[in-house]
């Protein structure tokens, strides 16, 4: 007698085999991701402050004469008005308005009183 045909269980052993390797190895592949982003972990430091070049010889701290007032100092013979002052790091920080209309930015070292820049805008 012959026997009838049966489906090739061959085959389909060979297929599960092969994704059940697939699965293990996928699942392996996501559990090794997951420790390596864990253990990556990025420490942000604070930014070291950078170092002020000293000048040679530092002049000395401009003081506003008696009976005149800062804006004279900042912008000697004009007519001016201060806006807004801020320190930062080091750095006195002076918003200027000229009667023209004129706004000044003047950054003063405040250690040594000297002027480091000064910006224009109209």
């Amino acid at each position: 007698m012959s026997e009838p045909d049966q489906p090739n269980f061959r085959v389909l052993k060979i297929v599960v085999i092969v994704l059940g390797i697939a699965i293990l190895a996928m699942t392996g592949i996501i559990i090794v991701t997951a420790i390596n982003r864990m253990g990556d972990s990025v420490v942000v430091e604070e930014p070291s402050v950078p170092s002020v070049a000293s000048s040679p010889a530092p002049e000395t701290i401009s003081l506003a004469p008696d009976g005149e007032t800062w804006t004279s100092v900042l912008l000697p013979g004009a007519e001016a008005e201060i806006i807004e002052s801020a320190v930062e790091n080091g750095v006195l920080r002076v918003v200027t308005r000229g009667a023209d209309g004129t706004v000044r930015i003047h950054l003063i070292d405040v250690r040594t009183g000297r002027r480091i820049g000064e910006v224009s805008a109209r």
